[in-house]
């Protein structure tokens, strides 16, 4: 079947937004960026990328959150870099407890702790209203910076007129690419193999 670029704006219209959401379950930079460069591309609407993201982002967050407050310092037992990680943030957190609101709002923008932040969160003496307040808020913040740095960086590629249109299929190839190499990475770390 030859390429068929209405073909893959149908798949994108149909899974973007459930990739993006998925992406940023995990991480999601990446993810929410490439959607923000596919939006302006017309293959997806700013709007729901944004949405998507938001979404994704402030589940996972308040998952971990709730996970860590419910089972405790249990939750990490078998996983011991992790909790290791962990007890180092605890640290830094309970030297500076005046600063949990705030690092409750930008942890995402942190790079290396996002994963491990919410639990670190959860296992402090954070309340709980304050801590969906702020992951809704940074979350918000997060999705739409994110993805209007997608849409930018499409935009000042689109400057430079039809003589670069191979760049964006080249850069489609390797956004879908990263997708699948962090999706593969997180599910092998997740078995230990």
């Amino acid at each position: 079947m030859p390429f068929s670029p209405t073909l893959l704006n149908g798949a994108f219209a149909h899974f973007g937004y459930l990739a993006i959401f998925l992406g940023t379950l995990l991480e999601g930079e990446t993810v929410v960026i490439a959607g923000g460069f596919f939006a302006h591309q017309g293959m997806l609407s700013l709007e729901l990328v944004i949405l998507a993201a938001f979404l994704g982002s402030a589940t996972s967050d308040q998952g971990l959150f709730f996970l860590a407050r419910k089972q405790g310092w249990k939750l990490l037992h078998k996983r011991v870099k992790t909790e290791e990680k962990v007890k180092r943030l605890m640290e830094r957190l309970q030297s500076h407890p005046h600063w949990l609101l705030a690092f409750a709002l930008l942890f995402r923008f942190v790079y290396g702790i996002r994963n491990i932040a919410p639990i670190a969160l959860g296992l402090s003496a954070l309340p709980t209203l304050r801590f969906v307040a702020a992951n809704v808020v940074g979350a918000l913040v997060w999705a739409i910076l994110f993805s209007y740095a997608g849409f930018s960086f499409s935009a000042a590629i689109k400057r430079f007129g039809p003589q670069v249109q191979h760049v964006e299929m080249a850069l489609l190839v390797v956004a879908c690419a990263l997708v699948a190499g962090v999706l593969w990475w997180h599910k092998r770390k997740a078995t230990g193999n």
